[in-house]
């Protein structure tokens, strides 16, 4: 894993990471089907804010809880999920709140 320092944040390349999301358009019950991690469980509820979605036709008593993550979030997401050597590395070179700085995952 190699870092550059930009102006728009630290960028992060030469690493291979899956990300645990497809797509920005989350659920919270996508969230909530994950065995995740206490630590990735506090981050997501602690940063992000679900929105109410509209109820569906199929069921009126129903609504969606939804939120958009950008990728660099996701992609912090995953390392806190199933990459702990990616952690210690964010750990060693950022500090032990490395989840609170702007990182760019190759972009």
């Amino acid at each position: 894993m190699k870092f550059e320092e930009k102006i728009s944040g630290t960028k992060v390349t030469d690493f291979k990471i899956t990300p645990i999301f497809k797509s920005q358009f989350v659920s919270l019950a996508d969230v909530m089907a994950l065995d995740l991690k206490q630590e990735t469980m506090d981050l997501i509820l602690d940063t992000l804010r679900f929105s109410r979605g509209e109820r569906t036709e199929d069921n009126k008593d129903a609504c969606i809880w939804w939120c958009v993550m950008d990728w660099d979030f996701i992609m912090k997401l995953s390392c806190l999920e199933h990459y702990p050597k990616y952690v210690e590395e964010f750990k060693n070179y950022f500090g032990e709140n490395w989840v609170k700085h702007y990182i760019r995952f190759n972009h």
